[in-house]
């Protein structure tokens, strides 16, 4: 029987570096639930068929905008980002496609963004991380 990380690299046709910086979002998202809630207990067990499928099913809803005319200037932003579901797992399919965009995960809470700070490092990615509330974002 085929575990939920086959099943889910099988699903997303997804490389083996980027199912390797899935591993280590993985691991280091279960190290830092011991002492910060990202996620609900019951789906610990669950991380890739539910967190990372989940977002994987966003990001190929955008991918055709992505693909467009203006696909490049196309500004994306994950709201109460927390453990950065959708939006961490989003730049990593963004970044396996070759997309050049970038997407910013708002939060408000200060531990949440250094989970984010800590796990853009370790998978070395290049999502913009902004700690705040959405509704005190300068409008651009």
């Amino acid at each position: 029987m085929k575990n939920d990380k086959e099943i889910f690299q099988k699903l997303y046709n997804v490389s083996r570096e980027t199912i390797q910086k899935l591993d280590v979002y993985h691991d280091f998202l279960l190290f830092f639930q011991k002492k910060t809630n990202l996620i609900g207990k019951g789906s610990k067990e669950e991380i890739y068929l539910r967190h990372f499928a989940d977002s994987a099913k966003i990001f190929y809803l955008i991918e055709g905008l992505l693909k467009g005319k203006n696909g490049s200037k196309l500004k994306i932003c994950d709201i109460g980002s927390g453990a950065g579901f959708p939006g961490a797992v989003v730049q990593i399919f963004m970044d396996m496609k070759n997309f050049t965009n970038r997407i910013d995960l708002i939060e408000s809470i200060k531990k949440k963004c250094n989970f984010l700070e800590l796990l853009k490092i370790k998978i070395n990615s290049r999502f913009n991380i902004l700690n705040s509330r959405v509704e005190f974002l300068n409008k651009q």
